[in-house]
């Protein structure tokens, strides 16, 4: 259905799904609506862009754990606008480019990016692994942006805190799982409660948020358009 395949993946303390783009000028970044107020859930985000998969994306801030997803962390743009500039942290840029390449790497001017945000940490580097472990980063839900070398996206979800489903997964896990679907570049986005994947009018993830229905508020995710 409009290119995208979607795949379970399982290890021995976790469960995901990924899904597969085969055309990338569908993958893009789409804000909230009321971004700079609050943020929107997911499907709110998808529905407004018409999208038929949605995955969150930026961070955002978070005081106490009970941020509403209006402001966003870093750098954000959309179709072409910057809406929120780089952070000047250690962060990554993740964006595609006018020839729809992911690129994932430090922020640039130059970069001709028409759509992008910034997480941490990279997880495969020119199809090489580039975290190991947890990477200090525990075992949590997480979500992940990757690239194959002849253009398809990954956009993956592991759920966790869901002891007897789901724990989540360690980075290096989450590097792995890329690598087995011939990620060529590749990197973490906002997980913990923020993570979920929205597809075809409904969610297929288990988020962790208090709100289990429609996940938390989120300023943007990344979404694939209908074709």
């Amino acid at each position: 259905l409009n290119g995208i395949t979607i795949a379970m993946v399982e290890g021995s303390d976790y469960v995901g799904y990924l899904a597969i783009i085969k055309d990338p000028s569908q993958v893009g970044v789409s804000p909230a609506s009321t971004l700079g107020t609050q943020g929107q859930h997911i499907a709110g985000i998808a529905e407004e862009s018409n999208a038929v998969l949605a995955v969150n994306a930026s961070g955002f801030y978070d005081p106490g754990g009970h941020g509403n997803g209006g402001t966003v962390h870093g750098l954000l743009i959309s179709d072409g606008e910057k809406l929120s500039d780089w952070s000047w942290g250690t962060n990554k840029v993740i964006g595609f480019d006018e020839d729809d390449t992911l690129y994932v790497g430090t922020y640039k001017e130059e970069n001709d990016l028409r759509d992008a945000v910034e997480f941490k940490p990279m997880l495969v580097y020119d199809g090489i692994k580039a975290v190991e472990g947890s990477a200090g980063w525990g075992i949590s839900p997480r979500s992940a942006i990757g690239q194959t070398k002849d253009g398809q996206v990954l956009l993956l979800v592991v759920d966790g805190r869901q002891p007897g489903y789901s724990i989540g997964c360690t980075m290096g896990d989450l590097a792995d799982i890329m690598l087995r679907y011939d990620a060529y570049q590749a990197c973490n986005l906002d997980g913990g409660s923020s993570s979920i994947m929205y597809y075809n009018g409904r969610k297929i993830t288990k988020p962790s948020s208090g709100d289990k229905t429609n996940g938390r508020y989120l300023p943007d995710a990344f979404t694939v358009a209908a074709r």
